[in-house]
């Protein structure tokens, strides 16, 4: 159980500004989870073994604040979501680089600061 962002999940991908086909975004950028025609946040769903289906952007944790509902897999094939209580750099040698996260039925996370979070 992590805040990764566990692209396992992913069912369908859409550009919110229409660079889309019948099949969804056009173009992908995997590594930003942008649409490289307009370099927008991607509409992603999420999909997991029970049918619950939850639409997300990908953020890097270090953007995520008090407030945000974030997605996680919680294993065994399934999702959880959860609000954000606290968002903030850790007071120790990884202040630079990480970033801790408190969310609701999940207690708290440290996480690289870069590293992509699924935010509804």
């Amino acid at each position: 159980m992590t805040f990764y962002i566990a692209p396992s999940y992913d069912s369908h991908y859409s550009c919110p500004n229409g660079h889309n086909n019948s099949s969804g975004a056009i173009h992908v950028d995997r590594r930003t989870w942008t649409c490289t025609e307009c370099h927008y946040p991607l509409d992603i769903d999420m999909t997991d073994s029970s049918g619950l289906t939850l639409t997300v952007e990908r953020h890097p944790a270090k953007t995520i604040r008090k407030g945000d509902h974030i997605v996680w897999d919680k294993g065994n094939s399934h999702l959880a979501s959860g609000k954000v209580h606290r968002s903030f750099a850790p007071d120790s040698k990884q202040q630079a680089t990480h970033w801790t996260l408190f969310v609701e039925d999940y207690g708290s996370g440290t996480v690289p600061a870069n590293q992509y979070t699924n935010r509804i």
